[in-house]
């Protein structure tokens, strides 16, 4: 699959947004916590796996935790762009 999207930077920016906003807190500014201890750290994930990860918990998540309920009102290109953004983490300083 191309993954051009990921390195688009304005998908990179959207993401960096929607990450500070709903996902910082819980998963560091660098996305390398587990959140509340019970999440894999995302920054260690590829581009696609954070994607897959996110729809299924979209998709067919429990609902009844908070952090499930922000993703589940995440679009496809909010997805994407959370990707994109966390793939940024992984290759040097804080962005």
């Amino acid at each position: 699959m191309d993954q051009a999207w990921v390195s688009d930077p304005d998908l990179i920016e959207q993401g960096r947004d929607l990450f500070r906003g709903s996902c910082r807190d819980c998963h560091g500014s660098r996305a390398d916590q587990s959140a509340l201890g019970q999440s894999r750290i995302v920054a260690e994930l590829e581009a696609e796996e954070i994607v897959a990860a996110l729809a299924e918990i979209r998709d067919y998540g429990d609902l009844s935790s908070m952090q499930n309920r922000i993703k589940s009102a995440l679009s496809d290109d909010d997805i994407r762009a959370l990707a994109a953004y966390i793939a940024t983490l992984q290759d040097g300083p804080s962005q």
